[in-house]
């Protein structure tokens, strides 16, 4: 029955998240999702052009008129006058179309507003919300992409919460970068070990962890494309453990002791700490539109180094490389690549800064933190399509489907890795556009991995 009340829980948020977005209207500006405004936009031109054109006949007529018969020029003339008003109806008539247009180009913002289910083994069922404007800074500037303010939040029914405030903005023509971000949460997860041997037990120690932290990264562009700058934040995480939770399947008695590894895994002194780091962090975008580009490729390189002297209780650092790129197939087709490189380095890394698995979408399947360890690498390929008009009805439009498939590994360092320990995934996904200007979809995605399934929702695509 708890299950049955979940899903019941999760169909009625998300019938409710579609019913309050259906009265929006597609796009009517030009974008990478291919929508027709171009065409919208011609036609009042195309009419002022052909009424400025007529307008100027009759008076030629009139004036030729005038000239052959030099008697009637005060009766022509008086004729003249009176198409004139005539003339001023029909030019203002196309000065307001073209007003009508200019309002909806000129329109600098929208808001995104999106409530849906979330579901989750590890943390449990609820709901998430993003909330947020859209926005660019110059009206005039064509250069640089859109900025982002908004806030983000959760809520299970296993206590864990969450808010995010924060947000990116891109300043003088995209010369400048600049993301920020500060949250507070209180988190009930489960916690499988470290190494892929502890995730495929499925055996898990309940922890919660209750803490604060800012991020703030500032990039610089140094040549076309290409940016570099650092990155600074500070967390302050208390973590408590259950123990008298631990549960052990029915398992082989050679790996039944192993769960002692999870106690190990999580020692005393770090259940109540202050983490410091700086470091810098590298870019190169050539995508065409940072929402739903449709060309081009993102290369993302950082390190995070923590440090004692900045006030973290321990050193130790996290190194990440992150490289996507996207392919063009056809107006209403898109194929992407993505893949991911983690490594966590030092005598004392905390459980919790390892790398994991299944998080930033990297490979859908899996719950991320099942899988986790000092080493990762994934990648993964998704077809995307956008649905056409379908009987004439073009709110089908704002639908999409993907598929995907991936493939990945954690271990403690790249040499012990071998092709059984590869962790596979793969499956598909729905999309609904929310906005009009901009093309940000809400997303739905079923994965199937090795120990399991999952189902993720989200604003914007999972990469």
């Amino acid at each position: 029955m708890k299950r049955l009340g979940s899903i019941i829980f999760m169909l009625i948020c998300l019938i409710g998240l579609l019913v309050t977005l259906s009265i929006h209207t597609p796009a009517q500006t030009k974008d990478p999702q291919g929508s027709n405004s171009g065409k919208m936009a011609q036609e009042p031109r195309s009419a002022a052009v052909a009424t400025t054109s007529s307008d100027r006949n009759n008076d030629s007529e009139k004036r030729q008129g005038g000239d052959e018969k030099a008697e009637n020029a005060s009766g022509d003339q008086d004729s003249l006058r009176s198409a004139q008003p005539g003339q001023s109806s029909s030019a203002q008539a196309t000065g307001q179309a073209k007003g009508n247009n200019n309002k909806e180009e000129e329109k600098n913002g929208e808001l995104v507003i999106a409530p849906y289910p979330v579901s989750s083994p590890a943390i449990g069922t609820g709901i998430q919300w993003v909330a947020g404007y859209v926005f660019k800074l110059n009206k005039e500037d064509k250069v640089t992409p859109a900025s982002f303010l908004g806030t983000a939040g959760m809520y299970t029914n296993n206590g864990s919460w969450g808010m995010l405030f924060g947000g990116s903005l891109h300043l003088k023509e995209d010369k400048y970068r600049l993301a920020a971000g500060v949250a507070t949460g209180n988190v009930n997860f489960d916690f499988f070990g470290i190494g892929k041997v502890a995730g495929d037990r499925g055996v898990f120690l309940p922890i919660n962890v209750n803490g604060k932290g800012v991020l703030v990264q500032t990039l610089f562009r140094i040549v076309k494309n290409l940016y570099i700058g650092p990155r600074f934040q500070v967390r302050k995480l208390d973590a408590s453990i259950d123990f008298s939770a631990l549960k052990i399947p029915d398992l082989p008695e050679e790996i039944e002791r192993l769960p002692q590894d999870i106690v190990d895994a999580v020692p005393r002194d770090l259940l109540s700490t202050k983490t410091v780091a700086l470091g810098p962090h590298l870019q190169r975008d050539t995508r065409n539109d940072q929402f739903y580009p449709t060309k081009g490729t993102v290369l993302n390189v950082g390190a995070d180094f923590f440090l004692k002297g900045l006030g973290s209780k321990f050193n130790y650092q996290l190194y990440q490389v992150r490289f996507e790129g996207y392919r063009s197939l056809s107006e209403r087709q898109v194929l992407a690549f993505g893949s991911l490189g983690c490594a966590a380095a030092g005598d004392r890394v905390p459980f919790y800064d390892l790398c994991l698995y299944g998080s930033r979408n990297y490979v859908r399947g899996y719950p991320a933190g099942r899988f986790q360890d000092r080493r990762m690498l994934a990648t993964q390929l998704e077809y995307r399509l956008r649905l056409p008009k379908l009987m004439g009805i073009g709110f089908t439009e704002r639908f999409g489907v993907v598929g995907f498939g991936g493939v990945g590994w954690v271990g403690k360092k790249l040499g012990d890795m071998a092709f059984e320990d590869l962790l596979p995934g793969g499956g598909g996904g729905l999309r609904f556009r929310l906005t009009k200007k901009y093309p940000i979809n809400f997303r739905i995605d079923y994965g199937i991995g090795r120990v399991g399934h999952t189902v993720s929702m989200g604003v914007g695509e999972a990469f």
